[in-house]
Parts: C-alpha cells; sequence; structure tokens
C-alpha cells in the first residue's frame, strides 16, 4: 500500500454495511492489484430508531476515507510530492452510490436522507483534506457469491463479499464501543488490528486497546 501511494497507482476498495437488531455495522477492504492490505470493521452511530442502509454505507465509505486520512497524517512526509493515487470503492446500495458521484461532480447536497447531514457533511471534508487521491465510486451487485463461486467474481464482486463478511462478524463478536469520545452525537470508527481508530467531528484519534471478542 505505501508503495502505491508514494508512486501512484491505484487502490480498489470495497465498503458495506449491516444491521441487526437496530444496531448498525460496516466493513471495509483495500486492495492494491488482487491483494488485500487493509481491512477493517466497526459500528454505525446514530438513532436507532432511524438507521437507514443509506446511513450503514455512508459510515463505511467515511471509515476508509479516515483510514486514508490516518495514513496519510502518519506515514507520509508532509513536506513530500507524491503522485495521484486512483481510489476506486465499490458499493452495493445505487442510492448511496448516485449521492456521492453528485458530490464528486461539484452538486449540493441532497435533501432525500437529512438525518444522514452529519456523516453527508464529513465524507465531503474528508475529500477535502485527501488531495493527493482521485475518487471513484461506483455500485456493485451484493451477495454474487449466492450464485457464483467466489474465486470467479470480478474484484469489486470479492471486495464487497469481504466487506459484508467484516461487517457481520463484528455484529456477531465485537462489543460497539461505549466509552470512546464522542461530540456533538456524531463520531465514528474501526478497528485497525488491536486500535480503535475514530473521529469526532473532524478531529481523527488513535485509541489503543483490546478488540473484545466475546461479546
Amino acid at each position: 500500500m505505501m508503495h502505491t501511494l508514494t508512486t501512484g497507482g491505484n487502490l480498489n476498495c470495497g465498503t458495506d454495511g449491516g444491521l441487526k437488531t437496530h444496531q448498525g455495522t460496516f466493513g471495509l477492504v483495500v486492495s492494491v492489484k488482487d491483494k488485500l492490505v487493509w481491512e477493517g470493521c466497526g459500528p454505525v452511530d446514530g438513532n436507532p430508531d432511524i438507521a437507514s442502509s443509506e446511513r450503514l454505507e455512508l459510515f463505511g465509505y467515511a471509515a476508509l476515507l479516515e483510514i486514508l486520512l490516518m495514513v496519510d497524517c502518519l506515514m507520509l512526509t508532509p513536506t513530500g510530492a507524491y503522485p495521484y493515487t486512483q481510489v476506486h470503492t465499490s458499493i452495493n446500495n445505487s442510492s448511496v452510490v448516485q449521492q456521492l458521484q453528485a458530490f464528486l461532480k461539484g452538486y449540493p447536497t441532497s435533501q432525500e436522507y437529512p438525518h444522514d447531514a452529519n456523516i453527508l457533511s464529513h465524507i465531503r471534508w474528508l475529500w477535502t483534506k485527501l488531495l493527493q487521491f482521485q475518487h471513484k465510486v461506483s455500485w456493485v451487485k451484493a451477495h454474487q457469491d449466492d450464485k457464483t463461486s467466489f474465486h470467479l467474481l470480478d474484484l469489486p464482486a470479492q471486495l464487497n463479499i469481504c466487506a459484508d463478511a467484516l461487517a457481520t462478524k463484528y455484529s456477531k463478536l465485537a462489543t460497539h464501543p461505549s466509552n470512546l469520545p464522542s461530540g456533538g452525537g456524531f463520531g465514528g470508527g474501526v478497528w485497525v488490528g488491536k486500535d480503535w481508530v475514530g473521529w469526532v467531528g473532524a478531529e481523527v484519534l488513535v485509541v489503543g486497546g483490546e478488540r473484545n471478542s466475546e461479546g
């Protein structure tokens, strides 16, 4: 991944979300060529009574951008001149894809999902901080492995399946963090190894700690 970021190239990514018993989760994966180089999963905040598949997907995409921002801030020298990195993300929710594509073309925020205004605004803020990345989002059909063997699927479908599996795994095995900082009713993050990489408003934070796999 670092080689791609410093020399230019493509990051192919997949994000997905899931909702079970009013608790949302997301998963994400990053690949270089056909090799996974990063994966993560985490909870989706917000009022569970108005949880939507769109919010889950948006959180997964925001978490991906947070990972890229963390890598950019912590691992790349601020004075370095790096070529553009193409970030192509596959998402299986067509309305989210259309919304993000409209943003990337400069259109204003849609009022269709007012409850998701905070995460939408955060995504747009993250894009402004990731100037060395060129972003593209595309729709991918979900659960293609129901009818076709995984190894026969194209890369976007495989990434979506991996992201979905991570979101499901988090829902089953992990405890949703209740002791992490939060601000203004909006925050989020993702497990990376044993560290919680999260955000509160526009601040990126890394909280060390063991992942709970017994809850």
